[in-house]
Order: C-alpha cells, then sequence, then structure tokens
C-alpha cells in the first residue's frame, strides 16, 4: 500500500485517501477478474478436448 500513501502525499491528500483509493481500484480489478477470467478458463479447457 506504500504506492497509494504516495500518491495521495503527490496530491496533497490524507494518507487514508490513498489507501481508500487503492481499495475501490482494488475492488474494480476484482470484480474485472470475476468477470472475465471464468469465461476464459472454461473455453481454455473446452479447446483442450473438455477433458
Amino acid at each position: 500500500m506504500d504506492g497509494n500513501r504516495r500518491w495521495a502525499r503527490q496530491l496533497g491528500q490524507p494518507v487514508l485517501t490513498g489507501h481508500a483509493q487503492g481499495a475501490t481500484t482494488a475492488a474494480k480489478v476484482l470484480e474485472w477478474w470475476l468477470k472475465y477470467l471464468p469465461t476464459t478458463a472454461v473455453g481454455k479447457r473446452e479447446m483442450r478436448g473438455g477433458k
């Protein structure tokens, strides 16, 4: 989370703002991952012949 602290300080914001932004970004990444990864995993399995 060091990058979040640095980001907040560069903007003159409290450190907790940086951590909150980092949590928001992590949630977006997780949402994307859950949306697209299962589709990719199933697709690869089917391409190998469904074994």
